[in-house]
């Protein structure tokens, strides 16, 4: 039997952080921030390992993402952090 590697990402609404956009998205089991500061993209990620049911039901195609309502929201949490770090620092510097 052969599976199929299907890489798909899913975006989510943007925030707003200071003024500026955070546009976070997941593929695979990462989580990825993009942000524009003056007129440069700045972005990285992190990989978050879903649990094994999660991840189980997610591979039969009973759930969207593998990830929990309550693990998909502190994975959102982490790295929208992160993006707010990255544009305190960006707006810091002189």
């Amino acid at each position: 039997m052969i599976l199929m590697n299907k890489m798909r990402i899913t975006s989510f609404k943007a925030e707003q952080y200071k003024g500026y956009d955070i546009n976070i998205r997941t593929f695979g089991y990462y989580f990825e921030f993009l942000t524009v500061f003056k007129g440069k993209i700045h972005t990285a990620h992190i990989q978050m390992q879903p649990d094994f049911k999660n991840r189980v039901l997610y591979l039969m195609g009973r759930q969207e993402l593998p990830y929990s309502e309550k693990q998909l929201a502190a994975c959102k949490m982490a790295i929208s952090q992160m993006a707010q770090q990255v544009i305190d620092e960006l707006s810091s510097k002189k």
